[in-house]
C-alpha cells in the first residue's frame, strides 16, 4: 500500500502511468489507422492524429473513460477492489472518497467486468493461492 501510494501521489502522476502503459508500443488512431501523432501543447496526455485530426485522451478507451471524479481516487478504488479479499460495499468506497454512491457503483461495476476473466487466457504452471473455496456453502 505504501508503494503505491508514493507512486501515484496525485492525478498527473497516474496520468503518466497511463501514458506509459497506453502508448508504450505505438499509438495507432481506430479511425484512421494512422500512426503519426503531435501532443497538444497545453495537454501532454492527448495526441492528435497528423492524418484525421482527431485528439486521443490517455484515458479514453480505458476503464477511466469519462470518468467525472479525481484519477488518483479512481486508480485507488481499482487497487481496493482488486487487492481486497472481501468484497467492497460501494456505500463504504463512496463515503471513503467522497464519492455519489451511483457514481461510484457505476464505476465499480466497470472495474468489476474488467477484472473478471474472460477464460480465454486460463493460468497454466505453479500458482499460488492465498485463499480458495472449493464445493458449495454448507448450511
Amino acid at each position: 500500500m505504501i508503494n503505491f501510494i508514493n507512486r501515484f501521489q496525485n492525478s498527473e502522476k497516474c496520468k503518466n502511468y497511463l501514458t506509459d502503459i497506453k502508448w508504450r508500443d505505438r499509438l495507432v488512431y481506430s479511425k484512421c489507422n494512422h500512426n503519426a501523432y503531435w501532443r497538444k501543447k497545453n495537454n501532454p496526455f492527448h495526441r492528435v492524429c497528423k492524418s484525421c485530426r482527431h485528439c486521443e485522451s490517455v484515458t479514453s478507451n480505458t476503464l477511466f473513460h469519462k470518468v467525472k471524479f479525481d484519477l488518483r481516487k479512481a486508480f485507488f478504488i481499482i487497487f481496493e477492489l482488486s487487492t481486497t479479499t472481501k468484497s467492497c460495499s460501494r456505500e463504504a468506497i463512496a463515503r471513503k472518497y467522497s464519492l455519489n454512491r451511483k457514481t461510484t457503483w457505476l464505476f465499480m461495476q466497470k472495474v468489476r467486468k474488467a477484472i473478471a476473466s474472460s477464460g480465454q487466457h486460463p493460468i497454466s504452471g505453479d500458482c499460488e493461492v492465498d485463499e480458495a473455496f472449493i464445493g458449495e456453502k454448507v448450511s
